[in-house]
């Protein structure tokens, strides 16, 4: 089932289908020549930035560690193991990506509990997202918050781009956004996703935030993460943290946001490129 949100006083309409596979929103506002118009998300923006060395680097270790047990459990290597290796990294990333939206879903239902009085939802079985949701409620009882909104669709008449934005509230006195994230660390594009949510929900309601929270909750225990870094044969290695909280202020934001405008520019003239080789496939096989 489709669900509509409406923005700019009710003249632009947003249809998201949770079931799309490709997470597409479209946009309808007559008034601004859009008709069914397929925005690009701030996630796919951001995403243009390489990150392909770090992930080939996992997935290698990943299948090396694999091979090493087999080897170590005297078990023979051929095709059948091979393969099993090789797909391990979709199999882990596919997992943890699980992990992430089970602990977003709790703690967005959490806020809701807040928000407006809806079911307390229930603490997750699963240890990791356990530990994830753990670490976001021993940060909220450090500060003092007010929650306004969480999962908040968000458009940009004047640059075209669309996303979610995951938390809204005062902080300890400020009104500031809160981003969730699951996984190994925070990356620099997480400034230009933060602003770009920041900018979109300034522009249309009129708000004014005053700082940007990245909030990172870790996905496994203390002993996992030591075992892990030991089985890479890591000497040296970073102190284990459940939990990561960067705070951005606004002394950076319009460069933060210049940032984004670039990766968006670049996002969008491969898509036109893209349909300009559709287009032309298509007149060539007329012809």
């Amino acid at each position: 089932m489709s669900v509509i949100t409406k923005l700019y006083g009710g003249e632009l309409e947003i249809v998201y289908n949770p079931d799309d596979k490709y997470h597409r929103y479209v946009v309808n506002s007559p008034k601004n020549g859009l008709i069914n118009h397929k925005s690009v998300s701030v996630t796919t923006a951001t995403g243009i930035v390489d990150k392909s060395n770090q992930l080939m680097s996992w997935a290698v270790d990943l299948f090396k560690s694999f091979l090493e047990e087999e080897l170590k459990n005297n078990k023979i290597i051929n095709l059948q193991s091979i393969i099993a290796g090789a797909g391990l990294y979709t199999i882990r990333k596919t997992d943890a990506g699980n992990i992430g939206t089970l602990a977003h879903k709790w703690i967005s239902e959490y806020i809701k509990h807040k928000i407006n009085g809806d079911l307390l939802p229930v603490i997750p079985t699963d240890q990791k997202v356990q530990i994830a949701v753990n670490a976001f409620l021993t940060w909220e009882n450090k500060h003092k918050l007010k929650y306004h909104f969480t999962e908040k669709t968000v458009y940009s008449l004047n640059h075209d781009y669309i996303g979610t934005m995951d938390i809204g509230a005062m902080v300890d006195g400020f009104f500031c956004e809160i981003d969730l994230k699951t996984g190994s660390g925070i990356y620099d594009e997480t400034r230009a996703q933060t602003v770009a949510y920041l900018k979109a929900d300034e522009e249309e309601s009129g708000k004014h935030y005053e700082g940007r929270w990245a909030l990172r909750l870790a996905k496994e225990t203390e002993e996992e993460y030591i075992a892990g870094k030991i089985k890479k044969k890591k000497k040296t290695f970073p102190k284990y943290q459940v939990f990561e909280p960067i705070f951005y202020d606004n002394n950076t934001i319009e460069k933060d946001f210049e940032a984004f405008l670039g990766m968006l520019k670049v996002v969008k003239w491969k898509k036109e490129l893209k349909e300009i080789a559709t287009a032309e496939f298509l007149l060539n096989k007329k012809i």
